[in-house]
């Protein structure tokens, strides 16, 4: 934040959202990052970006058991398949691919 926008905010008493233009929602959908999507569902997210279990290290078995694993939490829950330090993003899109 600039620092005139941060004085703007303090001499006026406004939080952020209302000196971008204040609320235009009553709930913001909002995804949790997680291994177990099923809890974040529970807590009232309205979906899970979940890591690859496997990363390329495990070779084609992994790619398969990571397809697999989100075949299975796709049928319960709303799902967004993430790349993360230990998986690259080249595998995240051949996961993707291979679910639709």
């Amino acid at each position: 934040m600039t620092t005139q926008f941060e004085n703007t905010k303090q001499k006026h008493n406004l939080q952020v959202y209302a000196l971008l233009g204040g609320k235009t929602k009553s709930r913001l959908p909002v995804y949790s990052t997680t291994a177990r999507p099923d809890i974040a569902q529970q807590l009232g997210f309205v979906g899970a970006k979940v890591p690859c279990p496997y990363g390329p290290a495990d070779g084609d078995e992994g790619f398969r058991k990571n397809v697999e694993f989100f075949k299975n939490w796709r049928e319960t829950v709303r799902l967004r398949v993430r790349e993360n330090s230990g998986t690259d993003l080249g595998l995240s899109f051949l996961v993707i691919r291979e679910l639709k």
